[in-house]
């Protein structure tokens, strides 16, 4: 697995000890596991959703978003891959993912 990699794996709920099949995209690789973020074709507007302008290169079904703010972490015991990011959704995703960390880091101090 590498960024930008499309996958097919169990997310986890956030509401629920449950699990649902669904695509997500890698976005760091710590061999033996990966962190991941959701992959949603859902149009409600989120602070922190990527749109996919090369959705169908791919291989995804229809037009998708990342949400750079759902993550888990995944291993290639439970997943299968399906496409990988054009370089230019690729970027747009990394920015959004490193201005997540940021503004999260960020928050946490003034909490603190």
């Amino acid at each position: 697995m590498k960024p930008g990699d499309i996958i097919y794996t169990l997310f986890p709920y956030e509401d629920r000890p449950e699990f649902k099949k669904r695509p997500a995209v890698v976005l760091r690789v710590n061999p033996p596991s990966f962190v991941c973020a959701k992959v949603t074709s859902c149009n409600k507007r989120t602070p922190w959703g990527v749109d996919i302008l090369n959705w169908k290169s791919a291989n995804l079904k229809k037009p998708s978003k990342i949400c750079v703010s759902s993550l888990f972490t995944s291993s290639s015991r439970c997943c299968e891959c399906l496409g990988q990011l054009s370089k230019k959704d690729l970027k747009k995703v990394e920015r959004a993912f490193q201005k997540f960390l940021d503004t999260t880091q960020k928050n946490r101090r003034v909490a603190l």
